[in-house]
């Protein structure tokens, strides 16, 4: 009688660790998925930052014309978007 009573239990631990297991191995993929996603935002982010979104020259040119900016600081302004445009394309 007791051999017919262990194997419920034996049954019933067999069925305990494979439910254990399988949801470590899903806590597990889910983890992963949410780095995977984290570092491609990140590499994305990234790459966008490079993107200059200022304002063109000739935006620069109508600021002078218009008097939001003088003489003097459009000169300023101009010579420091060439540098970085020579900084960019070398």
């Amino acid at each position: 009688m007791a051999a017919a009573s262990t194997q419920p239990e034996t049954y019933a631990h067999a069925l305990h660790n494979l439910f254990v297991g399988a949801g470590g191995l899903f806590i597990f993929a889910l983890l992963a998925f949410v780095i995977v996603q984290y570092i491609r935002r990140r590499v994305r982010h990234g790459e966008q930052d490079n993107v200059f979104t200022g304002f063109t020259l000739a935006d620069l040119e109508k600021m002078r014309t218009n008097g939001e900016v003088t003489d003097d600081e459009y000169k300023r302004i101009k010579k420091k978007m060439a540098e970085r445009w020579a900084r960019k394309l070398s």
